[in-house]
């Protein structure tokens, strides 16, 4: 794990980072989630976010240089999808299923350069309300 935190690396490290983390995610979905639909929770979102750790640190840099960023991002993407205090679970799902919706659409139909304009706008409603 410590190889993930250095300053720099090379495409070589980034492959074995990706080699340990698909390993580990498949022991840990062996283990946890056991590949019955009544362990599916065990199937968190950081879960799934490690397998995209490689590709990432090829797109990105190190992950000392955008990680935190990511997280801190996403969770206030949730904290401000909240509107319902009667019913916040429902709230939130919506949300998540209306951005999956519009990446789904961004990859059928190269919506890419417009999606990218409404994340920027979002980024701004994000920064104005924090």
């Amino acid at each position: 794990m410590q190889i993930k935190l250095q300053f720099s690396m090379t495409l070589e490290q980034v492959d074995k980072v990706e080699e340990w983390v698909i390993n580990w995610v498949e022991k840990y979905e062996k283990y946890y989630y056991q590949y019955r639909v009544e362990r599916l929770p065990a199937c968190t979102l950081t879960i799934h976010g490690l397998l995209h750790l490689a590709s990432a640190i090829r797109h990105c840099g190190p992950v000392w240089t955008t990680w935190t960023f990511y997280m801190e991002r996403f969770c206030a993407m949730l904290q401000n999808s909240l509107k319902s205090r009667s019913q916040p679970w429902s709230n939130l799902n919506k949300s998540l299923l209306h951005v999956a919706y519009l990446e789904q659409l961004g990859v059928c139909y190269d919506l890419s350069d417009e999606l990218a304009q409404l994340d920027d706008r979002m980024t701004d409603q994000l920064d104005m309300s924090g």
